[in-house]
């Protein structure tokens, strides 16, 4: 279609029916200006790679996220990718926090072989982690912080962000970055030529919520998640004496892949496929366009070789069916950071600390029931058809970018931060899935009936 549109025929408006003539202006006027042709690609081009790496999430609990994101790093480094074409976004509180259970080092496998903390270069720590400024990296508008990316329409582009995820949105420090902005940072950077070819892996629960409906709008990007639309992701390397999970399990699939073979020799699809069979707790997803999978991994990742390094077959127990000895299944972290240190605590006869902790850990558990109440008592409220009780009882494909957002954004600004509790990321499709039937302000209207002020709590 968007060929005909531009096609001298349709311009110069002579040799086509007028009905036509006024179709193709009136999708044209909905479409906008921001529509660009999609194979504005030169590919016989030489270019670059670029990538920008961005953890969303901080404390010892999230010790996995950073772990990840500097193992990324050191995959792109060891193939080649500029030190300079790389920008990498992470609160980087890990390392020299004196919990740490290994100070300065940061590993990102059981075998602690490598120190992935060593030689990690970040741009952007701290709350210089934003939404915002992951927005600006990405369309190469200055921050006055940090480098933004620099990429043109020769040069491919990988993206890889690891943090907590909710329906239709990932998390950063700040707030929430979710399917608008993710459409609309896309979008401007299709309108700058800043990419030929885009790739986006997000290891975070809920994620093809994310991107499903979203990066197929754009010909050349193809995305990869951890999860599809209504299911969460695993930790995984998780140690029972330090609480610590070392690892996700999709990031860990597809790094200790990338380390193992031959990029030349391997394409995206096969890391795909690869990932997707040793995965086991959530479904791995691909989205947008598959051609780009039969690509060479090392097109994304660096076109030098590396040595190979094998950190041999999977056989360690799969997190969501393993029991640790306080009972908690690793979906929780959070929980299992917080026991396994009672653990510690009870065992060097520490009595006070631990006291202190079980405490911690009741009214933890207490203040998530109270707000798992809350959400509940606002669904009942405003589900008063059966047609709504059915709306809000499952998972629905996220459509209206906008209204979504703004709901969105009013809940974390005026009801419940979700940057500061991810544990509420599974409930936001009860309230989202409403822009299938009410505009954002009906909506925000039932929200500030029921949440008449901000709920000041952490669930984590």
């Amino acid at each position: 279609m968007y060929a005909l549109l531009m096609s001298p025929d349709f311009i110069n408006k002579k040799q086509l029916p007028m009905w036509l003539q006024l179709a193709g202006l009136a999708l044209l006027s909905v479409l906008g200006t921001s529509l660009v042709p999609p194979r504005f690609f030169k590919p016989d081009d030489e270019g670059e790679i670029y990538a920008v790496i961005a953890v969303g999430s901080h404390q010892m609990i999230n010790y996995r996220h950073q772990a990840d994101g500097c193992h990324t790093y050191h995959v792109l480094r060891n193939h080649g990718v500029k030190e300079e074409n790389i920008i990498v976004m992470m609160v980087d509180d890990i390392a020299s926090n004196p919990e740490n259970p290994f100070p300065g080092k940061v590993f990102n496998h059981r075998n602690l072989t490598t120190d992935v903390y060593a030689g990690c270069k970040i741009d952007y720590r701290s709350w210089n982690v934003s939404s915002q400024n992951f927005m600006n990296v990405m369309t190469g508008v200055e921050t006055h912080i940090g480098p933004v990316l620099r990429s043109t329409e020769k040069d491919k582009v990988f993206v890889f962000y690891a943090d907590h995820g909710g329906y239709g949105h990932v998390q950063f420090p700040d707030i929430d970055f979710n399917v608008q902005d993710l459409n609309n940072t896309l979008a401007k950077m299709t309108e700058k030529r800043m990419y030929k070819e885009l790739v986006l892996y997000v290891s975070a629960c809920y994620s093809g919520s994310l991107v499903e409906n979203v990066v197929p709008l754009y010909e050349n990007v193809y995305a990869v998640t951890a999860a599809n639309n209504n299911e969460r992701s695993w930790a995984e390397y998780c140690d029972n004496k330090s609480g610590i999970c070392l690892s996700d399990e999709f990031t860990s699939a597809f790094l200790e892949f990338s380390d193992a073979n031959d990029l030349h020799n391997s394409s995206l699809e096969e890391q795909y496929q690869a990932v997707k069979k040793r995965v086991y707790c959530s479904h791995v997803m691909q989205y947008g366009n598959k051609k780009i999978a039969g690509e060479e991994i090392a097109e994304f990742l660096g076109e030098e070789k590396a040595p190979l390094v094998d950190a041999g077959p999977y056989h360690g127990e799969h997190e969501c069916e393993r029991h640790p000895d306080d009972g908690v299944r690793i979906t929780d972290p959070t929980l299992h950071y917080m026991r396994t240190k009672l653990l510690r605590l009870k065992k060097n006869n520490d009595a006070e600390k631990a006291a202190k902790m079980r405490a911690e850990i009741g009214e933890l558990l207490e203040r998530r029931q109270l707000v798992d109440k809350d959400i509940q008592s606002f669904v009942e409220k405003v589900a008063t058809t059966d047609e709504l009780k059915e709306l809000l009882a499952k998972f629905k494909p996220i459509t209206d970018f906008e209204c979504h957002h703004k709901v969105l954004r009013y809940f974390s600004r005026n009801c419940y931060s979700l940057a500061k509790n991810p544990y509420l990321g599974k409930s936001m499709y009860k309230i989202v899935n409403l822009c299938h039937a009410m505009s954002a302000e009906e909506i925000i209207g039932h929200l500030k009936s029921h949440f008449q002020e901000k709920r000041n709590v952490s669930v984590l």
